[in-house]
């Protein structure tokens, strides 16, 4: 079991950077139904709401209640039913999913050794200190990140200075979930390496970027224009522009760069 200050990190680290990360999904990698009865990872997302919504009223009514303190569970299922998350909107799933993780996490700050160590009984049978209860929460959390994600890995910051193409690409091919993996970050800048399969869905971004094309080839699209592109080229697109890559050979891998400001730096001509 993690320290409560590891625990607050590790959850004041996933709010800052899972959003930026689950953006990059397509809508329909979002909407994908593996299996019958199975959630898409926009209904994960609203289930890590409801998660946040009934763990937040568990950290502040164990104040009022009598100890030990007993969790009930709730109609995971049901509740991801009802509220229909299949259609709802990410960015406003997000933000209530920041806010009710923020929120655990000050009144998690808020708590003194003494609250940290009250007993709590989790579904009947299980048994442990509010401090448990909070790592529990996080570990829940995070199994389901990383399901939405493909890797936890996506959201590490990487302090390394050098990436070598092999080792990105082993990376890459490991998680699987996904056609892209970040892999460094440092400040605003985020660098992935990205190899789309079939069809290039991405949508414009909200920030800056780059791409420097690692192998094969590809055309691309942008704002209208289309150009042959190839190993070792590199390309800017501005936030906000329409781009995409069409037609790429089966080997095509382009690393991609995004830094600077949400919205992107100015033009020139602005």
């Amino acid at each position: 079991m993690r320290d409560i200050q590891t625990t607050i990190q590790a959850l004041e680290g996933y709010i800052q950077a899972f959003p930026s990360a689950i953006r990059r999904l397509t809508e329909e990698e979002l909407q994908h139904r593996p299996a019958p009865g199975k959630w898409s990872k926009i209904e994960f997302m609203g289930h890590l709401v409801d998660s946040a919504t009934y763990n937040w009223q568990r950290f502040v009514n164990i104040q009022f209640e009598e100890k030990p303190f007993v969790i009930v569970s709730y109609a995971q299922e049901e509740l991801v039913k009802r509220n229909d998350y299949q259609n709802q909107s990410l960015e406003e799933l997000l933000s209530l999913w920041q806010l009710l993780n923020r929120q655990i996490c000050r009144r998690l700050k808020q708590l003194s050794p003494e609250q940290l160590a009250w007993k709590v009984i989790a579904y009947g049978d299980k048994e442990g200190t509010l401090a448990w209860w909070a790592d529990d929460y996080t570990q829940h959390l995070e199994h389901h990140l990383s399901q939405i994600l493909g890797s936890l890995d996506v959201l590490a910051a990487k302090d390394a200075w050098h990436l070598p193409l092999e080792v990105a690409r082993k990376k890459l091919a490991a998680q699987q979930a996904s056609p892209f993996l970040e892999l460094m970050r440092h400040g605003s800048m985020t660098v992935e390496l990205y190899h789309p399969v079939g069809k290039d869905y991405q949508q414009p971004h909200s920030k800056d970027e780059l791409y420097v094309i690692a192998n094969g080839t590809s055309w691309f699209f942008h704002e209208g224009s289309r150009r042959k592109v190839g190993t070792g080229d590199v390309l800017f697109v501005p936030a906000g522009d329409v781009h995409r890559f069409e037609d790429f050979t089966e080997d095509f891998q382009t690393w991609v760069i995004f830094y600077g400001p949400e919205g992107g730096e100015k033009r020139s001509s602005e």
